[in-house]
Parts: structure tokens; C-alpha cells; sequence
């Protein structure tokens, strides 16, 4: 479960609680005054036990509350987290004429680190050509409405370089209206100093044309690298997982004693299949974290990337493996 995913259901139990609770405390703080009226009619008194108990309920849950709200703003400033990247990044490249508001959104360790000037940026930003959009075009970027059908946003905690930093990675779709992909990634918290947070890494893919702009983010430390029963094969795992979007999934069969990736779309459609390895000698498969690579480890073939290309995975012999998948082959 994601971390964003994480904070919406604890908060909303939380809310649900204390609006659950507010409500019988007003219950008994009314139920506390009728009968209270009532006695008084007959000339009796009352201690009105009702009435502080409902005060007291209808108090407590709402200071837990901002109790909580004002620990998560503490915990905010210690990472330095930056709020709301997807929406910043969005309205900084689609509305904006020049590059001078996303380059602000860069990290400033990468800008010094690589040289970066706004030019180089601005350079990039002509190469790539996109859509410029603005109103309620724009805001379909960055809304939850339909929000898989115009952009993903997933966080990770990496602890790739010594410290535990919050990233992210922002993916729009369709942007340029002939299938345009552009994608964002980068730190939004570090508790280490601002200068490590913001944009680290842009590329833009359309039809067979790919450019990079930026350096790549710390990798991403995936918890199933150390699950147990596939320890000895680093990131691999013979299980149903999904693509990082969620787009599709693999399941692994066997077939004439070979093993058999089947990818399935979202819907659970099975939209093809393919067959790498001997059954025997299959130790795994996983997804790439930030495209719809599948790599395949296997003690007769070592280590191979199927690549997504015109609705089929086939094998890409030139792909090099991402930092952040585990192999026993290097």
C-alpha cells in the first residue's frame, strides 16, 4: 500500500470515529437537557450526568484530531516534504510559456551537481514540443477524477544513500494528443536539507522517440528483495504482481515444460504470452519501477528484459538493468 494511499484510510477512520462520536455526544447532551427540563417540571433535581459526558465526547475526538493534524505538520517540517509536487510539476510544464518556474522545481544538489542551467532546460523543453494547456484542461493533471486516464503519481521511500528520503514518480499520459508520455521523478522530502528535494529526472517518450533530461532519483528499495522464500533470487518472484501503474499484470504457468509469462490488462483480459525458460530452471521474473519492462532470471538464460513494443513483449537484447532490481547474475 502506498504511502499516500496509507494516510487517506487512517485519516478517514479517524474522521469517521470522531464524526460518529460527536454524533452520540450530541445525542446525550440533548437526551441531558430534555430530561433535565422534564425533572425540573416536576420539581426534582438532577445531575445532569448525560450532559457532561456528552461534552466531553464531543470535545475529545476532535483534539485528537488536530492533535494529530499538528504532529503530521511537524513530521512535514522535519522531512521538508514538499505538499503537493504533481500539481506544482503539472502547472509548471503545461501552462507555463517558459521554463523558469519548473527549473525552480528542480533539486539544487542536481542542478549544481550536473550543471544545469535554465537554457539547457529551456533547450530540452523546445526538443520535446509539447502541449502547452490551460483551465480545465490542466487541471485533469492533477485531479482525482479519472486520474489513471491522464496521469500516475506514486511515491517510494528509498534508502539508497544512507538516509531514508521520500520520492516520487509523476507520469502524464496523451499529453501532446498523439500518445505523448511524459515522465517525473524526483525526492519530496529530506530531512537532510531542501537542497535534495524536487525535480531529478524528465523524459519524454512519443511513438519511437525517447529523451531524457536530469539525473535518475535514488532507487527505490523494494520490501519483497528480502521476503523468504525468494531471497536467493534478489527481486524476482514467481507470484502475480503488477506493472507500476497497475496497467497490467503476470501470472506464471507452465506449458510443455517450459515456463509461460501471461500478461493480463487491468480488466483481466489476457492480452499475450511468452515462454523464456525452461520450467526447471525459472527463478523469477519482475517488473521494471518505472516502465513495463519484465526481466526474466533463469539458470539457463542468466539474466533477459522483455520489452513492451505494438501490444507484445519481446526480448530486448540491448536493455541494461535499472540500479534498483537485485539479480544473482549481476
Amino acid at each position: 500500500m502506498s504511502i499516500v494511499l496509507l494516510n487517506m484510510v487512517v485519516w478517514s477512520i479517524v474522521l469517521i470515529i470522531a464524526f460518529g462520536l460527536t454524533c452520540i455526544a450530541i445525542g446525550l447532551i440533548i437526551g441531558s437537557i430534555i430530561r433535565a427540563c422534564i425533572m425540573k417540571k416536576r420539581g426534582k433535581k438532577t445531575k445532569k450526568v448525560g450532559l457532561w459526558v456528552g461534552i466531553s465526547m464531543l470535545a475529545a475526538p476532535w483534539l485528537l484530531v488536530i492533535g494529530i493534524y499538528i504532529l503530521s505538520l511537524e513530521g512535514d517540517r522535519y522531512y521538508n516534504r514538499w505538499k503537493s509536487p504533481y500539481e506544482d510539476i503539472c502547472k509548471a510544464v503545461m501552462a507555463e510559456d517558459n521554463c523558469s518556474e519548473l527549473y525552480e522545481l528542480m533539486a539544487d544538489d542536481v542542478v549544481t551537481r550536473n550543471d544545469i542551467s535554465k537554457e539547457d532546460l529551456q533547450d530540452y523543453l523546445d526538443k520535446i514540443d509539447i502541449k502547452k494547456v490551460t483551465g480545465e484542461d490542466l487541471e485533469k493533471y492533477y485531479r482525482g477524477a479519472n486520474a489513471g486516464k491522464h496521469y500516475h503519481y506514486r511515491v517510494y521511500t528509498s534508502n539508497a544513500n544512507g538516509r531514508s528520503q521520500p520520492c516520487f514518480q509523476y507520469r502524464m499520459y496523451d499529453i501532446d494528443g498523439k500518445g505523448g508520455e511524459l515522465y517525473i521523478s524526483g525526492v519530496h522530502g529530506d530531512a537532510n536539507g531542501t537542497e535534495y528535494i524536487g525535480i531529478y529526472f524528465i523524459s519524454y517518450k512519443t511513438g519511437k522517440e525517447y529523451f531524457e533530461f536530469g539525473e535518475k532519483p535514488p532507487s527505490e528499495i523494494n520490501s519483497r528483495n528480502t521476503s523468504p522464500e525468494i531471497s536467493d533470487h534478489g527481486s524476482f518472484t514467481t507470484k502475480k504482481t503488477f506493472s507500476y501503474d497497475r496497467k497490467y499484470y503476470v501470472k506464471v504457468l507452465e506449458s510443455d515444460r517450459k515456463t509461460k509469462i501471461v500478461i493480463f490488462s487491468q480488466g483481466n483480459e489476457v492480452l499475450t504470452n511468452f515462454m523464456p525458460c525452461d520450467a526447471r530452471k525459472f527463478q523469477g521474473y519482475c517488473w521494471a519501477s518505472d516502465s513495463y519492462d519484465i526481466w526474466i532470471q533463469a539458470s539457463d538464460v542468466g539474466l533477459v528484459c522483455y520489452s513492451f513494443s505494438d501490444g507484445e513483449w519481446v526480448l530486448n537484447e540491448e536493455a541494461v538493468k535499472p540500479d534498483d532490481i537485485i539479480s544473482k547474475y549481476g
